[in-house]
């Protein structure tokens, strides 16, 4: 298959190392999630290409599967998920396949082209090779067990299980960027947690990239959207954000426009 670098040795002995760490700090799920071991994130095979990015999304949700779980949900494969649905159920999609919304529909990855773009990196022409170059994670590691598609962002108790394999995230792959939900990082344990184990680390939070957030929050950034839009024409990011769906006609440029507040914030 043609999707994928060679898996790198860097790559592979981090996921190895996150693994026993994830393992060391016990797999079991809390009361009110799915019986589903955590995920460590999906590490790229040139993770630190741009010094060291981890994109996070917001929590695990598996309410889709209607209690029917998959078989690599319930056994060793889930512990690795990200990485085995990329090398099991990509089919050659524009946007990866690793279990993970966000990043399935494309907009964190278009989020993090342009927050590597106005870095000034040169930022890749796919997909794939940008996902290649960073991690990608999901905040909350557990999914709250039921039918019904529940955020937690806003949960100290239910955040308070993942915390410790966020801690090993962090420990392991020493990220020079991270972004993040911005929900999730006024929790005060969250902020101490970045401070303790990574006070160097350039934290970006940003608001959820959802259709709800774009076509109404941002209304405000409209104007400014189009400008943006006209100013970017001809790159890739315009378009990845071409096939972004659920967005009003343009509309997904405001969450560009919002950014630009929050990677001039140190």
């Amino acid at each position: 298959m043609e999707y994928a670098d060679p898996v790198t040795a860097a790559a592979t002995s981090l996921r190895a190392q996150l693994l026993d760490a994830y393992k060391s700090r016990s797999l079991k799920p809390p009361d009110w999630a799915f019986r589903v071991a955590p995920s460590i994130p999906f590490v790229g095979d040139r993770y630190g290409e741009w010094g060291g990015v981890l994109v996070y999304a917001s929590a695990e949700n598996l309410a889709g599967y209607g209690g029917d779980l998959p078989d690599f949900l319930l056994d060793d494969r889930a512990r690795d998920r990200h990485r085995w649905c990329l090398e099991n159920r990509h089919q050659d999609r524009l946007f990866p396949h690793v279990h993970m919304e966000p990043f399935n529909n494309g907009s964190l990855l278009v989020a993090a082209w342009y927050l590597l773009h106005r870095l000034g990196h040169k930022s890749p022409a796919k997909p794939l090779e940008l996902l290649h170059g960073i991690a990608a994670a999901n905040f909350g590691k557990f999914a709250i067990s039921g039918s019904t598609n529940r955020d937690y962002a806003g949960s100290r108790d239910k955040l308070a299980a993942s915390l410790p394999y966020v801690t090993e995230d962090l420990r392991v792959l020493k990220p020079t960027i991270v972004v993040a939900p911005k929900t999730m990082l006024k929790h005060p344990d969250v902020a101490q947690l970045f401070k303790r184990e990574t006070p160097a680390t350039r934290v970006v939070s940003l608001p959820q990239f959802n259709a709800t957030v774009v076509n109404t929050h941002l209304a405000k950034n409209a104007r400014r959207a189009k400008k943006l839009a006209r100013d970017m024409s001809g790159t890739p990011v315009a378009g990845w954000i071409g096939n972004l769906t659920g967005y009003g006609d343009g509309a997904a440029w405001r969450f560009l426009v919002e950014m630009e507040e929050r990677i001039a914030e140190r």
